[in-house]
């Protein structure tokens, strides 16, 4: 099996405006949601499916431009073979952020091949053993209603879901008034998450921390910018 060649496509779902306005957390409020689709074509004509949430025109511009096209013949269910390769290729511009999310999506394409072609998912061809996870409810944005925020999140439990997460960051007092309200309404067996989405400084995230221990969050996600 060979590459043929590797198509990229640029995805967009805009949300209306007044939708938007309900989407809003410490990353700003939401006006879409963006992606970029990888295609990796191979000469049997089986296809892998990848797909890289990063910057859509830089994400299609590497991969198309400079990745694909040393890619094209290769064998891609070598996929440790297939990254290095790529990782070479990407040191004059970058092995982080948007480069790594572009090959990271032809990665997962070739990793998706694999599976198609050995007739087995892909989290048993990297070894695990269980074959269902946790699934947790990832929503309960900025509200200034906490009682609507707890309502919303006391609904999550009744559909079956033993997780929820929230986003923080707004400032110190709303995020701990809104955990208390989100602990009370789902109870002591739901793990609470919470997100601050990077934008704690180190001294707040380790104040938060102390502050969140006696609620019992359940993981506690980018309080600060690594």
């Amino acid at each position: 099996m060979k590459i043929d060649h590797i198509e990229v496509v640029n995805l967009l779902y805009p949300i209306p405006e007044a939708q938007s306005r309900r989407f809003a957390y410490a990353g700003g409020r939401l006006t879409g949601r963006l992606t970029t689709l990888v295609r990796v074509f191979t000469d049997t004509g089986q296809t892998g499916i990848g797909a890289a949430y990063s910057h859509p025109l830089l994400v299609r511009t590497i991969v198309a431009q400079h990745l694909a096209p040393f890619l094209v013949g290769t064998d891609p269910l070598d996929v440790e073979t297939l990254w290095s390769k790529m990782y070479r290729a990407t040191r004059w511009y970058g092995r982080k952020g948007v480069a790594m999310s572009a090959f990271g999506a032809i990665d997962t394409a070739c990793w998706d091949l694999r599976g198609k072609v050995s007739g087995k998912p892909i989290y048993a061809l990297l070894g695990a053993e269980r074959n269902t996870v946790p699934a947790y409810a990832s929503a309960l944005l900025w509200s200034h209603d906490l009682d609507a925020l707890a309502e919303e999140a006391a609904g999550y439990p009744d559909q079956g879901y033993r997780r929820v997460k929230m986003r923080l960051g707004k400032s110190e007092a709303y995020d701990v008034s809104a955990v208390e309200a989100v602990r009370r309404a789902v109870g002591p067996f739901v793990g609470v998450i919470v997100d601050a989405s990077m934008r704690y400084t180190l001294d707040v995230s380790v104040r938060m921390a102390k502050r969140l221990e006696a609620l019992d969050i359940f993981w506690y996600e980018e309080p600060f910018e690594p």
